[in-house]
């Protein structure tokens, strides 16, 4: 059975230095399983299981998960980290047949160069090995490794006669696929057991060797992959028994640990299969060492789950690339998965408006100290969740759960605390011989109401459990609500406070729109920005977007920045329009004006220009046109000392250039700009607008501030918050009707991903199919497939450089490329040109110093 092994999902580049470096001596890893799984799938498969040679799991679904953090437990006992490791993991659909098929892939979600403590300059590291060496959370805690496996092994037509093995011992007896073994393996290449450089054309990312090329060796050539160039690579990865490892750990433990498989000098062999294997070529260890290893690219039935010798080389590689490590016994394993979220009373679902449907489960849900028996024989069970409804008028309301798929009861009650609940209404059967629940009542307006489900106790077993669908429906209901502006005018100054840095009405202004009339269910507005007799590329940063109004939220705010220039100017105005309300109406106010106070009695001194510099006025301004917002004070602080710790302007000159290229290549942007870049190249093409531009700036700048809204890289919640935003803005995306239109809900899974694989020019076969499955079978929505295309690690290496001539038009002259000065694509086309022949190194390609001295960049902000 051949795996897929990762291709590198590479989030993340970025050149930034860290902010902190600290001596404190390392401990053993943690690391962590991130549960990405819906409801009923993958971790969350409900289908009971039996324990198993020491995993205590009692369904399907707790077992995988326990095996996973088996594998990192052992992993993490043999590690050393002073930072977390997380692992964000589901169950899918992949590419398999009756008797072959792929097992699983993981891969490092980015990685990292010239990082304090880092062995060697110019080199990229996996990003959990970045973190571990430079002490420090280099990608502000979002998740190291991205791990996917698959969920139809063992059924008709995939792997027929195999299935998962999910004991913690190391059985694998034919049919039976020892997935803890499988684990270590798929961990151990997000680890860094990975070249990053392209196996099949030899390139190297952004023209940088990975740790993991300093180690393979050509005996044919006598030449390191770092020695070669990309032709010579590329011959290398398919010279079979000729590549080899020569990291001086391997080389000494094989020794006591291989009797075949290595070269004359005791040197192991990589897998160089030809023709090229790819995804498998150079990040394995050859088929012909013996005995078998785990990194070898097939699955043997005689692997251990030990990662050390005597038995096997994978800590033995990762201590050669610089993992620091030690020996120790593996911990136990963690907890099994958590109940639902809505399992407690404190922690009820949300439903909204007059009418509705939401689905759910009751899975491994409790009962809490003194909640009420909702069946009225008395016969309810243990396994309720929770539901909360505001009703918006006075109405009579039918709630039932017709359409779940187990043995329900039904209650509804008001109050606050689970102990002093007022019963309203309570249901077991329909009628007598049904199995959902169904209460009628008449509900107040404003007045909150409880809705527990659970499951009827048949067996004395605690309560039938199962996936849950709940309706309600109100009538004589009504939730109209309408949204204007707080007030007919806003003022703003330009300026900032002694730390370089605006603050309310000076620098920007907060502009707050209200919401009268109903409450009840969420509704939204959109924002905009237009020039009035101030100019978006000058004097303020443009905002557009879309407020949404969470149930009983009266007021909503956004943000303008303002340019603290140096023109000496008259006070200026730009326009506020709100637009399409939806479950709301635009009200008395739709439009405002914001009028910018010059704080300048005479215009002065180019705050850009090298002669009368202003370090904290560059590195603010790269917050608002990369991040739009406001410069957090470490950041600030940290980029201002890059810059001004140099003396003389040779010095300064080059460090303004890494620090403006910085904000392209840091994960904020990266996870958000580059991110509706992706978005737009797959959904409608790479040359949409003109040559490679997918959109323009108009569009873009909504967007971008959807994805980044309140995240601050780096604080507490803000990996969480990002993530949210993402799943919001995918899942809106796609009920666009610009995105409807090329993509109407009558095309096939087949036909929609093919469609999006036209644009994106990404997915291999394996890739596509697997999400042509995941599609049909409902493991995927469409959502998570336009996601998963545009963050494809091919698609994210193919438009790096295309997008990074883009967004110095959109970041430093905030325009588009073909608007005036310039009437064509000639000067992006020359750029993309240029940046290519350096092979991304816009330092050599003098691309980001061209725009930060241009004239045009100059004119935005002073003469």
């Amino acid at each position: 059975m051949k795996k897929l092994i990762a291709r590198i999902h590479v989030l993340l580049l970025t050149l930034m230095v860290a902010l902190i470096a600290s001596s404190s001596a390392f401990a053993t890893a943690t690391i962590v399983i991130q549960n990405t799984d819906g409801a009923n799938v993958g971790f969350n498969d409900p289908t009971p299981a039996a324990p198993v040679a020491g995993n205590p799991g009692t369904t399907v679904g707790q077992q995988r998960l326990l095996a996973f953090q088996r594998a990192a437990d052992i992993w993490g006992a043999t590690l050393n980290s002073n930072q977390t490791i997380t692992v964000r993991a589901n169950w899918q659909g992949l590419p398999c047949d009756a008797d072959t098929g792929v097992l699983g892939s993981a891969g490092s979600t980015g990685m990292q160069m010239n990082f304090v403590g880092a062995p060697f300059a110019g080199t990229w590291y996996s990003i959990a090995q970045a973190n571990s060496l430079s002490n420090s959370d280099l990608n502000f805690g979002t998740a190291e490794i991205s791990a996917r496996f698959n969920v139809n092994v063992g059924t008709s037509g995939c792997l027929t006669m195999s299935h998962w093995y999910y004991g913690f011992d190391t059985a694998q007896a034919p049919g039976r696929i020892n997935l803890v073994a499988v684990l270590l393996h798929e961990l151990a290449h997000g680890l860094g057991f990975q070249s990053f450089t392209d196996e099949e054309n030899g390139a190297q990312f952004g023209g940088f060797p990975s740790i993991y090329d300093r180690f393979l060796l050509d005996n044919t050539t006598g030449k390191t992959w770092v020695q070669m160039t990309d032709a010579e690579r590329v011959a290398s990865a398919i010279n079979d028994n000729n590549l080899v490892w020569n990291g001086p750990q391997v080389v000494g433990d094989a020794a006591s640990v291989l009797n075949g498989g290595k070269d004359p000098m005791g040197r192991p062999r990589i897998w160089a299969i030809n023709p090229v294997d790819p995804g498998s070529s150079i990040s394995h260890w050859d088929i012909d060492l013996s005995p078998n290893q785990l990194m070898e690219p097939n699955i043997n039935s005689n692997l251990s789950h030990s990662v050390s010798p005597p038995q096997d080389l994978t800590n033995s590689l990762l201590k050669d690339i610089g993992w620091p490590t030690v020996l120790g016994p593996p911990p136990s394993p963690t907890p099994t998965p958590s109940p639902p979220p809505n399992d407690n009373l404190a922690n009820a679902q949300s439903i909204f408006g007059c009418s509705g449907t939401v689905a759910g489960t009751n899975v491994a849900a409790t009962r809490e100290t003194g909640e009420p028996n909702h069946s009225p024989d008395g016969f309810g069970g243990t396994h309720s969740v929770w539901y909360q409804w505001q009703s918006p008028s006075n109405s009579t309301v039918t709630i039932t759960t017709a359409g779940s798929n187990y043995d329900t009861v039904l209650g509804v009650y008001t109050g606050t605390a689970v102990g002093s609940l007022t019963l309203i209404a309570r249901n077991d059967d329909v009628v007598s011989g049904t199995v959902s629940s169904r209460v009628v009542f008449p509900s107040n307006a404003g007045t909150i109401y409880r809705i527990a489900v659970d499951g009827y106790d048949n067996n004395d077993d605690g309560g039938d459990i199962g996936s849950i669908t709940l309706n309600w429906s109100a009538t004589s209901c009504s939730t109209a609500s309408s949204a204007s502006f707080s007030s007919a005018t806003f003022s703003v100054a330009e300026g900032v406070d002694g730390t370089g840095i605006g603050f309310e009405g000076t620098g920007f202004r907060t502009i707050t729109v209200q919401r009268t009339g109903s409450l009840a269910v969420p509704a939204t507005v959109d924002y905009s920005t237009s020039n009035g007799s101030a100019e978006a590329r000058k004097d303020y940063a443009q905002s557009a977007g879309t407020l949404r109004f969470g149930q009983n939220e009266s007021s909503k705010t956004f943000i303008v920045f303002i340019t603290d220039d140096v023109f000496f100017e008259t006070p200026e105005t730009v326009n506020l329009t709100l637009s399409n309300g939806v479950d709301m109406t635009v009200g008395a106010t739709p439009t405002t004006v914001l009028t910018i106070n010059s704080n300048d009695g005479a215009t002065g001194l180019n705050p850009v220009d090298p002669a009368s510099f202003n370090t904290a006025f560059f590195v603010r301004q790269h917050y608002v046109d990369f991040f739009t917002r406001e410069p957090d004070i470490p950041g600030m602080n940290f980029w201002k000392d890059q810059i001004d710790s140099c003396t003389d302007e040779p010095c300064r000159e080059i460090r303004r250039i890494n620090v403006s290229g910085a904000f392209f290549l840091s994960i904020e942007f990266q996870q958000t700009g580059y991110l509706v870049y992706r978005t737009f190249t797959t959904a409608f093409g790479p040359t949409r607008i003109g040559t490679f531009v997918p959109l323009t700036l108009a569009e873009f700048v909504p967007d971008v501030q959807r994805i980044g809204l309140g995240v601050v890289i780096g604080m507490p919640g803000a990996d969480a918050l990002l993530e949210a935003n993402k799943q919001a803005y995918f899942n809106e995306f796609v009920t666009r009707q610009q995105f409807l239109t090329p993509y109407p809900l009558s095309l096939t899974p087949g036909q929609f991903v093919d469609a999006l694989n036209a644009n994106a020019l990404a997915l291999s076969q394996a890739e596509r199919d697997a999400l042509v499955a995941d599609l049909t079978a409902g493991t995927k929505t469409r959502a998570q497939v336009l996601r998963a295309v545009a963050e494809d690690s091919t698609l994210v290496t193919a438009h790096f450089n295309k997008a990074f001539v883009l967004m110095q038009y959109f970041g430093y002259l905030r325009r588009n490329p073909n608007d005036l000065p310039d009437s064509n694509f000639d000067g992006y086309n020359f750029w993309l040109n240029k940046l290519n022949s350096f092979n991304g190194n816009f330092v050599n390609a003098e691309m980001v110093k061209a725009f930060i001295i241009s004239g045009e960049y100059k004119q935005r902000f002073g003469p």
